[in-house]
């Protein structure tokens, strides 16, 4: 069995795109992957690497929990 290296790390909302369009919007244009939420500055990135290779993204965000 090959050990692989996973990574998880915090990276650019610009990032992401590539995977999100592929794997959650097939089809669409690149800047149509793009979510208004993505400059929001509470806003954080993640990505999944194995090795060098991005193989998955997430991106949390802040919202306020309702009263």
């Amino acid at each position: 069995m090959t050990d692989l290296k996973i990574i998880l790390k915090q990276i650019a909302a610009e990032q992401t795109l590539h995977l999100r369009r592929d794997v959650l919007r097939p089809g669409v244009s690149l800047s149509d992957a793009i979510s208004l939420a993505d400059d929001d500055p509470r806003a954080y990135h993640v990505g999944v690497f194995v090795g060098d290779e991005l193989v998955g993204v997430a991106t949390v965000l802040h919202r306020p929990a309702d009263s």
